[in-house]
């Protein structure tokens, strides 16, 4: 089994992609909400054994530099750190390996497990452990599998909202163009903080959309919108959150969530993120550095892109990321998400519009719809293209892996769901 080991802190997600002009537009996520995906995408759960690689051999150059050469005093000091990094790796090896080697074995097709010549592993106990964990991370009870149709009338909406990936044009459709109210992350934008917060109520933007007084950008949000009771209240038509897990324990046995989302291509997110952030001022994690650094810099930097998608998708948010979590974010992807890709959101939107029995009321809704989905995205960037099969392109592939096979997968989904819907106008 492959391990992915994330060494490296994280800088944000850039938005929408338009493929025809090659225009980033803006997420419309809250500076926190891109915060937590970026720090959660990239926490560290870096190699012991390589760590310590690095330390021996900065001690050992800075021993012959300081000595001009090697001292019997150096040799021994230098000796015992060897031993005890060799020490602490194999009790690393010892500790991880059956675990990693029992989630190898496991069939994503029966879901039994077995060694590699087929026979039952020693590890049995401990596998049927991990099994039940994968098995639990993908159930998620309350929300509905995407193809129990039709849509029941006290389902909600819930899009997973991959930060810089489309969202904000799903959100703005939604509250501007169609009037539904949203629960977002209203309630920690500065204007809103006054309001109760031991009970919900609406709240309107200056153009007119309406917001449930809650934040699900953040996981205290959302348990605080559990408590407060915002699904059975009703008072939200439509839940957005990146965090798909925490998210879905909003919902119950007689309203199930109805996830739906918008999945990007993950190196060219990356490469906008990059362009985005050093020039916009406006947010909060505006980073100015960036400007003065090349793409190059950027991708063999600690601060690039590291599987944002699968570690939200597989609730594994912190350390190591392996095949096992990969699994997991394509299950989850499979049997509870409607997905639409960025590069064909047209249709992406018209299939979510025709599962939840969404539909524009008058001219005007109609207009509102096609500004916002084909020249009108906010923040609109350009920026120079980074060419398949170029440094920079084979940099940030190999950092984000997971998510590119996610990606291929997500998009042969796409291909199979539209057998859920009426034939594509062209």
């Amino acid at each position: 089994m492959s391990t992915y080991t994330d060494n490296s802190p994280h800088i944000t997600w850039d938005d929408e992609n338009n493929v025809n002009n090659h225009e980033d537009g803006d997420d419309g996520s809250t500076d926190e909400e891109e915060d937590q995906w970026e720090s959660s995408s990239h926490r560290s759960g870096s190699s012991l054994r390589s760590g310590l690689s690095v330390d021996l051999k900065d001690i050992q150059s800075t021993l012959k530099e300081e000595r001009g050469g090697w001292s019997r005093k150096a040799k021994l000091s230098f000796s015992i750190l060897v031993t005890l990094a060799v020490l602490l790796s194999t009790v690393r090896v010892r500790s991880e390996g059956p675990r990693l080697a029992t989630v190898e074995s496991m069939s994503t097709k029966t879901g039994k497990l077995s060694s590699d010549d087929g026979t039952n592993s020693s590890n049995f106990v401990q596998g049927e452990d991990n099994m039940m964990l994968l098995e639990a991370k993908v159930e998620l009870p309350y929300l509905a599998n995407v193809a129990e149709m039709p849509v029941k009338p006290d389902d909600v909406p819930l899009l997973f909202h991959i930060p810089r990936s489309g969202g904000s044009t799903v959100k703005n459709i939604l509250g501007e163009c169609y009037k539904m109210t949203e629960a977002t992350d209203v309630g920690r934008q500065k204007r809103h903080r006054t309001l109760r917060t031991d009970s919900l109520e609406i709240v309107h933007s200056e153009d007119g959309a309406s917001f449930v007084n809650v934040d699900t950008s953040t996981v205290s949000g959302i348990q605080r919108a559990k408590k407060l009771g915002l699904v059975e209240s009703g008072l939200a038509n439509v839940i957005i959150s990146h965090h798909l897990h925490p998210a879905a324990k909003l919902f119950n046995n007689e309203q199930k969530g109805r996830c739906f989302t918008l999945i990007r291509h993950p190196i060219e997110r990356a490469v906008s993120v990059f362009h985005y952030l050093g020039v916009a001022s406006w947010e909060e994690n505006y980073d100015p550095s960036l400007a003065y650094m090349s793409i190059e810099m950027y991708a063999r930097s600690k601060r690039a892109e590291y599987n944002g998608m699968v570690r939200f998708l597989s609730d594994e948010m912190e350390g190591d990321l392996n095949d096992s979590h990969l699994e997991i974010a394509k299950k989850v992807l499979q049997e509870k998400c409607l997905v639409g890709l960025l590069e064909q959101k047209t249709e992406s939107f018209r299939r979510f519009e025709e599962y939840f029995g969404w539909k524009a009321k008058d001219e005007e809704e109609v207009d509102c719809r096609e500004r916002w989905l084909n020249w009108n995205w906010s923040n609109k960037h350009s920026h120079p293209l980074v060419e398949d099969g170029s440094v920079v392109w084979d940099l940030l592939h190999r950092k984000n892996e997971l998510d590119m096979q996610l990606y291929e997968f997500a998009k042969s989904l796409f291909a199979q769901q539209a057998l859920m819907f009426s034939e594509q106008v062209q």
